[in-house]
């Protein structure tokens, strides 16, 4: 009996989207657990997350809120064992992350709330609340 090779294929949707958000994914994630490989393995891994849950995804309010919550989960589970990261004690996981992407990894309002599956509005309330918080002063910028 020969074998036979087994093919999957992803939906041209889900490949889309995965495209567009794995390197900025790997970023957060290595800047996060400050280990390039580990961020990178992190962004895959919840990309195979999310590839299970597709279908879900696509039938939830947003896809890309539920992506970013599968990447937080992964970060959480890796950081757990490191210790959090400055912002990320100081403030809000939400606060944090907008901080991140937006002062670390230099993204506008709009490429924020696409990546997390907010709003813009949202973005700017969770920026400017970070940058009025008592800790501001101290924030690794």
């Amino acid at each position: 009996m020969a074998d036979e090779a087994v093919e999957i294929v992803f939906p041209a949707d889900l490949v889309a989207f995965c495209s567009r958000r794995r390197a900025l994914y790997t970023r957060y994630s290595a800047l996060r657990i400050r280990s390039w490989t580990a961020g990178s393995e992190i962004a895959a891994a919840a990309l195979g997350d999310l590839a299970l849950l597709w279908r879900e995804a696509l039938e939830s309010p947003s896809p890309a809120a539920l992506s970013w919550q599968l990447l937080g989960r992964r970060v959480v589970r890796t950081v757990r064992g490191c210790g959090v990261d400055q912002l990320h004690r100081t403030m809000s996981a939400r606060q944090a992350d907008v901080v991140l992407l937006r002062y670390r990894l230099g993204l506008t309002v709009r490429e924020t709330s696409d990546l997390m599956g907010l709003s813009a509005a949202d973005v700017l309330v969770a920026s400017r609340a970070a940058l009025r918080s008592p800790s501001q002063s101290r924030l690794p910028l």
